[in-house]
């Protein structure tokens, strides 16, 4: 196999068997098909169906024309005058009593044996390590001792695993796994600690049956297309074609649960492998909730609950909405939304606080992703783009998704806060009917196109334009839902353009005919230190962390007086004395007035 991958010259013959019933064996097999051996011959001393080879490579070997002699086993090689192989003579093999596995042995048939002419054999069958040059102990059978825990053997700081040790024989990839979970208990010796390596503990049911899936229809894998055996059997191409992007997203919705997608989050599971807990011993009844809530952004999953509480502290103390509660008592509390209505229906206001602080994957944001999967995501802090607040947030992201984002818990701004826009809002990047290649108009039409044709036409268009009707004709808008740092590239771009930036949602601030900048001249936290705070048309929908701050200047003892039209109503505004007027202008004219009979002057211009 070595040979053929670096194209080295093998002479094989016309006639080539292969002994051994594994994958390499078939490997073995079919390339010797492809290099143009005229009777490829496969011996094994079993029958087909215990061969431990993938039965699509057995059947694949089949098509392509190998022949298989199963229930044989090589006896004698004999060689020609030269010394070279002619001959294999076969033993016919009969499988005897089943053994204490099940397994039936295969035993000779006496006197009964079959000739084969032969120009090459090729053995690929199990090998064992020779471990007899070490000085440490062994198993019965000769191959490393070493412990299944620590994966060292006798001899301090050797280690050992895979097929080499324990008399254990299997596949590569948990060789691969041995070796990986060596490395961790190699780096910890080397580091002078103590070593013990503990195998991490996994949430496992054992309930599940066939008719845990009698409401599920049952759905085959989809096929394949791939080369036909006389297409592929002079030539090493490769056979499957793949799944196009249907047929792969269609292979992936037969999963039926891919796990909590929480997982990595999750503080039960880390605190239970920190503190090797046995969950087992606390088997018996749980909570079986049933849980059907339409709420568009929160999971819940009651039979993750541990009834910390936290989700319901963080929506009642900090909220101030309590759309949720414990309810009942002893084994039977849940946490369950008002009045025992949905969580849509509770007074809920998708702020996903809940989420953010619920320890397990019992409250879970409601990803805008088809089929949630639990993924290791890579964060980035930046600024929410949904309002001018400037909350800081962590966007998680997976390659080039973005999976959701959180509060940053050290926002100088929001204190570890968020609303739904800015806890939600930036997963509908992923909604279904998103553009997601550019579109170039030709004529009536459009067509798609990749990226380099429509930046270089976009490029080219402006140019044109500037050229015959000045660089003030060309321009570029600016989202006011862009974050700051796709704002400033954006920015860049029209400098090295030469061109203006717009945004077609600037509004006019009254900031700077007033005071003179275009900026507040408090900081948002000068709120929690002031004596009185007079909010006048505020809409807490539009800001609702700053609800949050005055909230908690209330708590801190400062004077809330909260002035709205009556078409402005506003909900958990407990904290703040609310007053209601047809024209909210006319109010405040009312309270100049009245500072001014109370003598209180200015010398602004304009003030008279």
């Amino acid at each position: 196999m070595r040979k053929v991958v670096r194209n080295e010259e093998i002479k094989l013959g016309k006639n080539v068997a292969i002994v051994g019933g594994g994958n390499t064996a078939m490997d073995a097999c079919r390339t010797a098909v492809r290099l143009g051996a005229e009777n490829v011959y496969n011996i094994y001393r079993r029958t087909k169906d215990e061969m431990p080879a993938d039965m699509i490579e057995i059947v694949e070997a089949e098509e392509e024309g190998v022949i298989f002699k199963n229930l044989t086993n090589p006896l004698e090689i004999k060689a020609d005058k030269t010394g070279y192989a002619k001959q294999v003579v076969l033993q016919v093999m009969e499988l005897g009593e089943p053994d204490e596995s099940g397994r039936r042995a295969p035993k000779p048939v006496p006197g009964k044996t079959e000739t084969l002419e032969v120009d090459t054999i090729i053995l690929a069958i199990g090998q064992a390590v020779d471990a007899s040059i070490f000085d440490f102990d062994k198993t019965k059978k000769g191959s490393v001792l070493y412990d299944p825990k620590t994966f060292m053997t006798s001899i301090p700081g050797v280690f050992a695993g895979g097929d080499c040790g324990n008399d254990k024989i299997s596949i590569a990839v948990e060789a691969v796994a041995d070796a990986k979970n060596a490395a961790e208990m190699i780096n910890i010796y080397l580091n002078g600690e103590e070593v013990g390596y503990e195998k991490p503990y996994f949430v496992t049911r054992d309930d599940i049956t066939e008719k845990t899936f009698e409401d599920r229809e049952r759905l085959c894998r989809p096929e394949m297309e791939h080369l036909t055996p006389e297409e592929r059997k002079d030539n090493f191409a490769e056979i499957v074609f793949g799944y196009d992007d249907f047929e792969a997203m269609e292979e992936a919705d037969r999963c039926l649960e891919c796990g909590c997608h929480d997982y990595f989050e999750c503080k039960l599971i880390d605190f239970a492998n920190e503190y090797d807990v046995k969950p087992d011993r606390f088997a018996g009844d749980t909570c079986e909730e049933k849980v059907e809530d339409e709420h568009p952004f929160i999971l819940r999953d009651s039979k993750k609950c541990i009834l910390c509480g936290l989700c319901v502290r963080v929506c009642d103390e900090v909220m101030g909405v309590g759309a949720i509660g414990l309810v009942n008592r002893g084994f039977d509390t849940v946490v369950m939304p008002t009045l025992g209505t949905s969580l849509l229906d509770s007074g809920c206001v998708s702020c996903g606080q809940c989420t953010g602080v619920c320890p397990t994957g019992a409250l879970q944001e409601r990803l805008s992703l088809s089929k949630p999967v639990p993924l290791k995501t890579d964060t980035t802090t930046t600024t929410c783009p949904y309002c001018s607040v400037g909350c800081s947030i962590t966007v998680e992201t997976h390659s080039n998704m973005i999976i959701k984002a959180n509060p940053d818990k050290e926002g100088l701004v929001n204190d570890g806060l968020l609303c739904g826009k800015g806890k939600f809002g930036l997963s509908t990047s992923w909604l279904d009917g998103k553009l997601m290649m550019p579109l170039i108009i030709e004529g009536d039409d459009v067509r798609e196109a990749d990226y380099s044709e429509a930046l270089m036409l976009t490029a080219k268009k402006a140019q044109s334009i500037a050229t015959r009707y000045g660089k003030d004709a060309v321009a570029v808008a600016i989202s006011d839902r862009h974050t700051n740092e796709e704002a400033y590239a954006l920015k860049k771009l029209a400098d090295v353009m030469g061109a203006k930036p717009l945004c077609f949602n600037n509004r006019a601030s009254g900031l700077a005919p007033v005071l003179g900048i275009d900026a507040s001249p408090n900081t948002i936290d000068e709120l929690l230190s002031t004596e009185f705070i007079l909010a006048a048309g505020f809409n807490a929908k539009d800001h609702p962390i700053i609800k949050l701050k005055m909230k908690r200047a209330s708590e801190n003892g400062t004077k809330v007086v909260l002035i709205n039209p009556e078409s402005l109503k506003q909900s958990n505004f407990g904290f703040a004395e609310e007053h209601y007027t047809k024209n909210k202008n006319t109010f405040l004219k009312g309270i100049a007035k009245a500072l001014i009979d109370m003598g209180k002057t200015s010398s602004i211009e304009g003030f008279r």
